[in-house]
């Protein structure tokens, strides 16, 4: 709105001043000048007054402030992804700006005024649980930016990231027995560019002697799974064939015995 004051006007006085018309030279933000037309005064004391008139008068417009709102939508989406190095929200997973109601005081929908700045996990690593934050940010729109506020702009959910799933490959599933505890040897593939993977094969107990066995591959690093079925092998350890060679006496006398 307009503020103004007339002077001098008795306190006990009903005056008031009507404008029909004010229009401002510029519509942003920013320091401005007001245009007033048809200039009136008004009130039961009115003719006690003549007024002068000023039809243009100095005004700020302040910015708007934009209102986002999270939908009910937004709350029930699912957000979680396959490990893949990155703190990326998959693009079939991210929300929308349908999942919002955005808004100003005066417009019910300002959504072509704002965009996603980003939506990203607060992590690129495998979480243990539903608790890794995923966090949503909104900017203004080059085209809005000037004239708008955003009461808020950055929203979270809560997301997942699950283990990538590699295949194991073991050296083996039968060994000879050499008298030292055996163990197959683990290893893997391909893995995200840039991660370090080391991998070991885990026995239970002593397993030197001939029988069979299970070894567990274990994983250095909880962003990846051994995928189904080759995470672990059972394997044989089989008698070492040994040759017996007889040794013949020098001399040997006949005996009835």
């Amino acid at each position: 709105g307009v503020n103004y004051t007339l002077n001098p006007v008795h306190d006990s006085d009903d005056v008031y001043l009507t404008f029909p018309a004010a229009r401002f030279d510029s519509h942003n933000v920013g320091n401005t000048n007001v245009s007033l037309t048809n200039l009136q005064l008004s009130g039961q004391d009115k003719s006690n007054y003549t007024l002068n008139v000023v039809s243009k008068m100095s005004a700020v417009i302040e910015p708007s402030s934009i209102t986002i709102v999270k939908n009910s939508s937004a709350d029930s989406k699912a957000i979680s992804k396959v490990y893949d190095g990155t703190d990326e929200v998959e693009l079939a997973d991210r929300l929308l700006k349908s999942d919002f109601t955005i808004r100003t005081q005066y417009e019910s929908n300002v959504s072509d005024m704002v965009m996603f700045a980003k939506q990203t996990y607060s992590s690129s690593n495998v979480t243990s649980s539903a608790s890794d934050n995923v966090t949503i940010v909104f900017a203004l729109s080059s085209s809005a930016s000037n004239n708008y506020t955003l009461s808020q702009s950055e929203f979270t959910f809560t997301g997942i990231i699950t283990p990538l799933e590699i295949p194991i490959h073991w050296s083996g599933t039968s060994f000879e027995y050499n008298g030292q505890n055996i163990t197959p040897v683990p290893s893997y593939g391909t893995i995200i560019t840039g991660d370090s993977l080391t991998i070991t094969a885990q026995v239970e107990g002593e397993h030197k002697n001939a029988g069979n066995y299970t070894a567990t591959a274990v994983l250095s690093s909880s962003n990846y799974i051994a995928a189904d079925g080759t995470g672990s092998i059972t394997f044989t350890i089989i008698p070492k064939p040994i040759t017996i060679t007889w040794v013949a006496p020098a001399d040997l006398t006949y005996s009835k015995t």
